[in-house]
């Protein structure tokens, strides 16, 4: 699954690398519903981010005990989890694996071939960090996507996404 927007892109850059496959990729509409605060850690459904759970699927439904929560609490727990999005902190053919902070849950090391193997291989095996890295930062109020993230004066990485003063910035290493 990707996020909001960006099938019609994944299928694509997924369709690029078939190779002696005979395989049909075809985005599906479905829906998910990301169920996070008390009790959605024990609910059933794919293991998600943060403390929840996500349902997908076509007539997929909530509980009848969830209430909506609003897009900007949703966005605040995403960035508190410092879990990237699609088109915020992942960026297709740009963002390497290892920046976006989550190559453990994001990655096979045992599934045989796929598109940037060798470099995800090897800086996993010499225990390499990427040269900018997803972080969770404060920002000044007022602060938007794409701002710089400034650290004692300096320019240590770019913001990418913000909600109020909490931020995900790809910040350079070392910094």
């Amino acid at each position: 699954d990707t996020d909001a927007g960006l099938g019609d892109v994944m299928v694509a850059r997924l369709n690029r690398f078939k190779i002696r496959v005979k395989a049909d990729i075809e985005r599906l509409d479905w829906r998910c519903i990301a169920l996070r605060g008390e009790g959605a850690a024990g609910m059933p459904g794919l293991a998600s981010w943060g403390d929840g759970v996500d349902l997908l699927g076509a007539d997929v439904v909530p509980p009848g005990d969830a209430t909506a929560g609003a897009a900007e609490q949703f966005e605040l727990l995403r960035i508190a989890a410092a879990w990237p999005q699609m088109g915020a902190e992942v960026v297709p053919g740009e963002t390497i694996p290892a920046q976006t902070g989550i190559t453990d849950v994001a990655v096979s090391f045992t599934k045989g071939c796929y598109p940037g193997q060798e470099l995800v291989e090897r800086m996993d095996s010499r225990g390499a960090s990427a040269p900018r890295a997803v972080q969770r930062v404060t920002v000044p109020a007022g602060t938007r996507p794409g701002d710089d993230y400034v650290v004692n004066g300096a320019v240590v990485g770019t913001v990418t996404s913000v909600v109020g003063t909490d931020a995900l910035a790809l910040v350079k290493r070392g910094a």
